[in-house]
């Protein structure tokens, strides 16, 4: 019982009455429970629009629905799960890499205090992974790539590496990934 209540404090709970939140896939297809995807969300009491943007909103607002641009999961009982940003998301060849997930890999190292994983794009516009980490020690790329090879598939694991005093932050504390770029 204590296992399954600690398994449901990470969810952001069910959907309140009158309000219907869906999964779906890039094809817009609804997935089975614990599946990730694009959470979307209708309500009879939500907007239908942004007020003066036209492009932003055919994008956000499709068939009824709010495509919130977070990507979850539903469990069987209906309890829902937000995992991370679909925008931040990295396009390698087409399979999509969390960043969220890999810097959460690094950051299992001792060593490593902060860290911070991005998509980058080369000269032929090609994207790739690339993580932004404060240590603790004096570590190597490769240190920081063998550590990650058994934890996360090849794809994920990044290819660029930077070591830096600190990670640039808002007044709040909100991550500025715009400055890594």
């Amino acid at each position: 019982m204590a296992e399954e209540i600690e398994k449901k404090i990470q969810s952001v709970g069910r959907p309140v009455n009158n309000v219907e939140v869906k999964i779906v896939d890039e094809e817009n297809k609804i997935l089975d429970s614990d599946q990730p995807g694009e959470i979307i969300v209708k309500s009879p009491s939500m907007t239908d629009s942004y007020e003066n943007l036209p492009v932003e909103s055919g994008k956000a607002f499709r068939d009824g629905y709010y495509y919130t641009g977070d990507i979850g999961k539903k469990d069987a009982e209906g309890y829902i799960y937000i995992t991370g940003r679909k925008k931040l998301f990295i396009n390698i060849s087409g399979q999509k890499v969390d960043p969220t997930e890999v810097e959460n890999v690094i950051l299992l190292n001792e060593n490593v205090s902060e860290a911070v994983v991005i998509g980058r794009k080369n000269k032929s516009g090609i994207e790739y992974v690339a993580a932004y980490i404060v240590s603790k020690e004096n570590l190597k790329g490769s240190d920081i790539i063998e550590f990650c090879r058994d934890k996360i598939s090849d794809i994920k694991i990044p290819t660029a590496i930077s070591f830096v005093d600190e990670i640039p932050k808002s007044p709040t504390g909100k991550i500025l990934r715009e400055k890594l770029k």
